[in-house]
């Protein structure tokens, strides 16, 4: 009785899984229209790079007001539950929210302090949505999972204490607490893209949505770094005369390259989350990868 029962509930309950698959399929967004709009994000990001800051800060605004629009997307298409659309909508505003208050109030003191504390918020509940990502791979053990992130982000942070912090701390004139701030972006910005390339690496199936929200978070990554090796002076951006950057200077432009890198970053995640399969992303899958071999 209980075997036939439970035979008569699985074909019904895939059924009905067949079902919503279907009915997604036909409301999907056209992949070569994210293709386009991904394409299109990257060309004006560099465009407006070349042209200098301000038409990249412009740019940057316009894809950080998309995000929440393709999440409200993804949601009405893709039926993704609403708690997540509104967790990762709001991860988006924390990261778009940062360069908006610096711009607006000055890339110094208290506003320094608040975009900093925003982005670590976001880089947080990144790190953290990564892991419950991670934790579905019936093939990996929790705790073996743990212990190597803490490696990976015990070790990106002394060595960002050596090449940046401490520079950081001497030429920027900051507050500690700000610098220190700002400075853990790389220590968690290293367990994300550890815990994401865990992810994909342990996928049975490829799935694009996967790897461009790990491309995005690459792309956020070096424009982290970039800031980093600015700040700590490491890279000389010029000195101010009469209100301009001098020209020549190995560091020219890097801030608007960085800039640049968020922006294609927002596009990239936009991308990910208007694509059909942001709907399984969820789902658990068999490691293609030895998890012991992985995590070496």
């Amino acid at each position: 009785m209980h075997a036939r029962a439970r035979g008569d509930a699985s074909p019904v309950s895939r059924a009905s899984a067949n079902e919503r698959q279907a009915k997604r399929a036909v409301r999907a967004i056209p992949s070569r229209a994210i293709w386009t709009f991904l394409l299109l994000g990257c060309l004006a990001s560099i465009t407006a790079a070349a042209l200098g800051a301000s038409a990249i800060d412009g740019v940057f605004v316009v894809a950080a007001v998309l995000f929440p629009v393709a999440m409200w997307l993804s949601y009405l298409v893709y039926d993704i539950p609403r708690r997540v659309a509104i967790a990762v909508a709001a991860i988006g505003l924390c990261l778009a929210a940062g360069p908006a208050i610096e711009a607006g109030f000055g890339a110094t003191g208290a506003p320094l302090f608040a975009g900093a504390l925003l982005r670590l918020l976001a880089a947080t509940a990144i790190a953290g949505g990564a892991w419950m990502l991670v934790r579905r791979h019936r093939s990996l053990s929790d705790a073996g999972v743990v212990g190597d992130a803490l490696i990976v982000g015990l070790g990106s942070l002394l060595i960002s204490w050596v090449a940046f912090l401490q520079p950081a701390l001497h030429v920027s004139g900051e507050p500690a607490i700000t610098t220190l701030v700002a400075g853990l972006d790389q220590p968690i910005g290293s367990v994300i893209l550890f815990l994401f390339a865990m992810h994909l690496l342990t996928e049975s199936r490829s799935n694009v949505s996967s790897w461009l929200i790990s491309g995005g978070v690459l792309l956020m990554l070096v424009g982290d770094l970039i800031d980093a090796l600015v700040v700590s002076g490491r890279i000389d951006v010029g000195r101010l005369v009469d209100g301009q950057i001098d020209k020549g200077f190995a560091g020219e432009g890097l801030t608007e390259v960085s800039t640049a890198l968020a922006t294609m970053a927002f596009f990239a995640l936009s991308a990910a989350f208007m694509h059909r399969s942001i709907g399984s992303i969820e789902q658990a899958g068999g490691s293609r990868t030895s998890p012991r071999l992985l995590s070496r």
